[in-house]
């Protein structure tokens, strides 16, 4: 058989990897079996694929192929062909395939090995390889090392150590040049520079490279599938467009700049994951517990924003996180439901495991559904922190997680359904550290969950500090009904009795029960009391100065009196300027005189219960002195 071999790259001299390469038969155009080894096992044992090959780390492909004339195709890691060289000789020995401009292969022996460096320059041009083996390891300025054949980068500049000028060849055509970090050129980098540089999806190797096309779909997901796990691939800045889920299989950086800078649209008509809720995955993070395979634990995303095309159909998230991710200075745009889901747990179609998830100065906007969610038994322990979410039409942030989260600095404005949202049928213990809300309803917290000094909630002349809203002891346990804010006693009604407080300018509020009266604590009737009335009736007023540790305060004022005694009938129940003769009265009621003088009385006394007017009985008592 025919043992062909070479390596394939782009006009840059950039290696191509995973690159796919088979053999058509010329006439009929059918796939050409082709095998790893001389013995005829078949390349599928290393490829993975039935009859193509594939180009390694360095670019590089071998395979064996019976003797024939065939056409030879290339194919980007995807399966799109890119070239095809028709009529390619394979007849005899083994040579290098035509290579990446369609020009002859190196036809000479591999290895070919050279002790002076007078005969690696007489050396033809036909070998597949050189090894320039000098006594002592150098010769001149000459190093030992391997060198290969090139044209691709001419005209070449011979320097006498990465680069050697043969003899019967001029610069201008092609040279040898050394196989190392340093001797291969990568757009006019050696590759030891360009190792250290971190991949970027506008690279040539991966399907051409991004460019802000119609179309970038096959260049992103080759660099995010063709990058080891841990690299970081850059995102340079420029408006990207694809047609298919993004799906990091492996924990990686994807980095961008100013999130404004960078944009990722996705098509309406795409094809995204399904994840088995009625709802599909724009750009997924995979927990290796996931049936969809895949492993990104902690990839880390950074500095860009990712929009729907209008028209697409309900039901596509933006970012869904099933697995730990740390998410910084992105944005989530126009998606049909929710812009930013972490979203994992048994409970839940797509299971996997994404406690423990960060999302920093993020921002969501202009969503179907929650800017950001929280969903399943695993979303738990996640830190969000200077994060804002306008303008959706679910919630600003929505807790449907089982444990909770912890929430500092962030900001719901505009949200159709409400500000901020935790489960109060699960132990979620949510903690708001200083959230900002200005658009009702402003908070629907479970009863577990925290919330330490708001901010806003309702206009920014409003903004709060210093108060802590938290569950109240009862008995042995603490908890407290679900706490919600309204902007008025309709909607707090609207949310059902006994639920609501308002809090405003008229200080605060409560109405018990529906169709009940209002209870309120105000400071706003007199500037020397606070008081405590029920629907316009004076209840108990105490003095300010007495709430605040004056000892010099006025006395309380009740107006309507108080009782005492385990009969709750006997107390001072008002005062008068004579004796009292109507109402109904217990016997026991006191009401003292407003006008005393000397000689007079101190008060009244009811003595016969009933109506003062026909059976009840009243006397004064207490005779003052002359």
């Amino acid at each position: 058989m025919f043992h062909a071999f070479d390596v394939v790259t782009n006009t840059k001299g950039d290696s191509l990897v995973g690159y796919q390469v088979l053999v058509r038969d010329p006439t009929t155009g059918a796939v050409i079996p082709i095998f790893a080894d001389d013995n005829g096992t078949p390349i599928g044992t290393v490829s993975n694929l039935i009859n193509i090959a594939l180009t390694d780390n360095a670019g590089n492909y071998s395979f064996f192929v019976p003797f024939g004339t065939y056409n030879l195709e290339f194919r980007t890691p995807d399966g799109v062909s890119v070239r095809t060289i028709n009529s390619v000789p394979f007849n005899s020995g083994s040579q290098g395939a035509p290579g990446r401009d369609g020009l002859d292969g190196n036809t000479g022996p591999a290895n070919s090995t050279y002790t002076s460096l007078a005969a690696l320059k007489a050396a033809p041009v036909t070998n597949a390889s050189y090894i320039f083996a000098p006594p002592g390891g150098t010769e001149g300025s000459t190093t030992a090392g391997t060198f290969l054949y090139q044209t691709a980068g001419a005209p070449y500049t011979a320097d006498g150590v990465n680069i050697i000028k043969l003899d019967a060849v001029p610069l201008t055509t092609g040279a040898l040049v050394r196989q190392s970090a340093t001797g291969v050129n990568f757009d006019g980098r050696d590759a030891g520079s360009k190792l250290l540089e971190s991949p970027s999806i506008t690279d040539a190797r991966f399907s051409g490279g991004a460019k802000g096309s119609a179309n970038d779909t096959p260049a992103i997901l080759t660099a995010l599938s063709g990058t080891v796990a841990g690299s970081d691939v850059k995102l340079p800045p420029n408006t990207y467009r694809v047609n298919r889920t993004l799906r990091l299989n492996e924990a990686k950086a994807l980095s961008g700049g100013a999130r404004e800078s960078v944009t990722i649209i996705f098509a309406a008509d795409g094809v995204y994951d399904d994840l088995g809720d009625g709802t599909k995955a724009a750009f997924m993070v995979p927990h290796i517990t996931n049936p969809g395979g895949g492993d990104g634990r902690r990839t880390v995303l950074n500095g860009f924003t990712i929009k729907l095309e209008a028209g697409a159909p309900t039901g596509i998230r933006g970012f869904v996180f099933n697995a730990p991710t740390y998410a910084y200075e992105l944005a989530a745009e126009s998606f049909t439901s929710d812009g930013f889901s972490v979203y994992a747990g048994a409970d839940q179609t797509v299971k996997g495991n994404a406690n423990g998830s960060s999302l920093v100065n993020c921002s969501a906007r202009l969503n179907t559904g929650s800017g950001f969610s929280f969903i399943g038994n695993d979303a738990n322990a996640c830190i969000v922190m200077g994060c804002r979410s306008s303008d959706n039409r679910g919630y600003g942030f929505f807790g449907n997680d089982l444990l909770g989260n912890g929430g500092f600095g962030n900001e719901a404005d505009n949200n159709t359904l409400g500000g901020f949202w935790t489960s109060d049928d699960k132990p979620n213990r949510t903690a708001l550290y200083s959230p900002y809300t200005e658009t009702a309803p402003h908070m629907i917290l479970g009863r577990l969950s925290l919330v330490i000094q708001p901010q806003g909630l309702g206009a920014p002349e409003r903004a709060w500090g210093g108060h802590v809203i938290a569950s109240t002891p009862s008995r042995d346990l603490y908890h407290s009904v679900g706490l919600r804010f309204a902007p008025d006693i309709q909607t707090a009604q609207d949310m059902g009795p006994g639920t609501a407080l308002r809090l405003n300018d008229d200080g605060l509020e409560w109405r018990p029960h529906a169709g009940g009266g209002l209870f309120r604590i105000a400071a706003d009737y007199n500037p020397n009391y606070v008081d405590i009335v029920y629907e316009g009736n004076f209840l108990f007023r105490l003095a300010k100065q007495a709430i605040t540790g004056n000892f010099n305060a006025k006395t309380p004022y009740l107006p309507g009196g108080f009782v005492t005694g385990d009969n709750v009938r006997s107390g001072i129940v008002g005062a008068s300027m004579s004796a009292p003769n109507t109402g109904m009265y217990d016997r026991g009621a006191i009401w003292l005189n407003e006008s005393p003088s000397p000689g007079g009385n101190v008060g009244w006394v009811c003595t016969v219960a009933g109506d003062l007017a026909t059976v009840g009985v009243v006397k004064p008592f207490g005779t003052i002195g002359a």
